[in-house]
């Protein structure tokens, strides 16, 4: 992801960690507004309405998951700060890849 309110850039496991947040963390109701996001039939003005509004939402939970994870990342001798959509990016893929197997 690159800062999202710039760049509306973003892939499908760090939108879903956003997900994950949004939702206390409930990873069923995560995957199932991920899939009513993506089986859709939209046009393109009601998709990009859809994407616009999780852009907007997504920076704050991702902080909040960069905050969660960054006493690991001290421990571990990472400084995430400096690179913080990198670091979130990375803590995404890890969850979205745990719970997907």
């Amino acid at each position: 992801m690159i800062k999202p309110r710039i760049c509306w850039i973003a892939n499908t496991r760090t939108i879903w960690a956003h997900l994950l947040v949004k939702h206390r963390f409930s990873i069923a109701r995560a995957n199932e507004e991920l899939r009513l996001y993506r089986d859709g039939e939209d046009t393109s003005e009601m998709a990009y309405q859809k994407w616009r509004v999780i852009h907007a939402a997504m920076d704050e939970d991702l902080q909040k998951l960069s905050d969660l994870t960054a006493p690991m990342a001290a421990s571990a001798g990472v400084e995430p700060a400096t690179e913080k959509y990198l670091w979130i990016d990375s803590i995404a893929n890890h969850i979205y890849a745990v719970e997907h197997r």
